[in-house]
């Protein structure tokens, strides 16, 4: 069963993800590497990160409770994938930042919490 080992956190200035096991082409890693580089263009990474933050704390109908409301950032060799869903689950946005736009490796693997914290 894959599960993760601890919360994502945001403390001192610092995002630490936590990082479930990951799928990869070779078989399941335990401690995936998730990513390592640096973004291409930051300003576009930044803003496309900041409208699925909106999108996930944006309640379009019915009262969600906020602990439903966590995006989630996953990599899969060739990218990373940022989703979310609104806070009333009626709306659902999915950034996909292809290796092109980074310079650095894309790993594997999944997390949730990725914003929590920095609100």
């Amino acid at each position: 069963m894959r599960a993760f080992a601890y919360q994502s956190n945001f403390l001192a200035g610092n995002l630490a993800l936590s990082l479930a096991p990951a799928l990869t082409p070779q078989g399941v890693v335990e401690k995936p590497s998730f990513f390592k580089g640096f973004a291409a263009q930051p300003k576009i990474l930044t803003r496309g990160l900041l409208v699925l933050a909106d999108i996930s704390a944006t309640r379009y109908s019915k009262y969600t409770p906020v602990a439903l409301r966590d995006p989630i950032l996953s990599a899969q060799g060739n990218r990373l994938r940022a989703e979310c869903f609104s806070a009333c689950n009626s709306v659902y946005a999915r950034l996909d930042l292809l290796q092109s736009g980074f310079d650095g490796q894309i790993g594997f693997g999944t997390t949730i919490y990725f914003l929590r914290g920095l609100k």
